[in-house]
Order: structure tokens, then C-alpha cells, then sequence
């Protein structure tokens, strides 16, 4: 038997998703980006890693940049998931403001990334990361659109 819904009540299938998932997920990601960088899985392996950061000591700098930005990234989805969760009044403002901080920061750390290692890789390396990052900015500004029509419409549960 399906159950019954008020028609006046608006759906939470998205919120929850959000909620649920999508947040726990950013969070997962960016740790274990945290420690593929750690670990120099990035790079193939450790000794790998120490080789590459011999051979272009910049980019240990920028790695550990990296890490603090992802693991930052990653307790942020956290903080934005618990107040979703709770209904405060600002949260989709969080949830909006932390996806454009990530495509930002992600934008930003592609030109820091590209001004270090422009000498030592090849232009499909190269064409390949703009487009994964130019695809994340896309993405992200048709959900920053869809997450504000979606909560506008449920102004009214935000109220602690």
C-alpha cells in the first residue's frame, strides 16, 4: 500500500539525500584524497612520490596545501550536514557557500598545480585536469541553482 502524503507538504527526497549521503560522501572523498596524497599513491607509491618531490620540490608545498584544503573541505561537508540535519535556518546557505569554496579552491589549486608542473607534463595531461575541472565548476553552479530553488520553496522548515 503507498503511503499517504499531505500535497501541501514539499518533498524532502533531495534534503535527505543530501543529508544522507552526498555530504558523507564529499567527506570520504576529500580524506581519502588527504591520504592518497600522503601516502604518495598520487604519484604511484612512496618512493615515487620522493623522487617527484626531488625533482620538483614546489610541489610538496603545494601537496601539503592539498591536504589541509581537502581535509577542511571534508570536516566542512561534516559541519554542513549536521545543521541540514537539525534545519537551521542558514544551512542551504552553508551547503551553497562550502560546494562554491570547493570549486574555487579546486580552480585555484589547478592554476597553482599547472604553474608548477607546465615544464614536466605534456598538454593532454594538462587538457585533462582543465576539463576536470571546468566539468566541477559546471556541476557545481547547476546545484548551487537547484539547491536554492529547491530549499526557497522550504524556507519555511529552516527555522532553528
Amino acid at each position: 500500500m503507498k503511503k499517504q502524503t499531505n500535497p501541501l507538504q514539499p518533498s524532502l527526497i533531495w534534503h535527505k539525500f543530501i543529508v544522507n549521503f552526498s555530504l558523507f560522501a564529499a567527506a570520504a572523498i576529500n580524506i581519502l584524497r588527504s591520504i592518497a596524497i600522503i601516502s604518495g599513491y598520487k604519484y604511484g607509491g612512496s618512493a615515487n612520490k620522493n623522487i617527484v618531490y626531488q625533482r620538483i620540490g614546489n610541489l610538496q608545498l603545494v601537496d601539503t596545501w592539498l591536504i589541509i584544503f581537502y581535509t577542511c573541505i571534508a570536516f566542512g561537508a561534516i559541519y554542513v550536514r549536521q545543521c541540514l540535519a537539525r534545519f537551521e535556518t542558514k544551512a542551504p546557505k552553508k551547503l551553497n557557500i562550502l560546494m562554491i569554496v570547493n570549486s574555487a579552491l579546486n580552480l585555484l589549486f589547478f592554476f597553482i598545480e599547472f604553474a608548477v608542473l607546465y615544464k614536466y607534463v605534456d598538454v593532454q595531461y594538462t587538457g585533462n585536469m582543465f576539463r576536470n575541472v571546468f566539468i566541477n565548476i559546471i556541476a557545481t553552479v547547476i546545484l548551487v541553482i537547484v539547491n536554492s530553488i529547491y530549499y526557497k520553496k522550504r524556507k519555511f522548515l529552516f527555522v532553528n
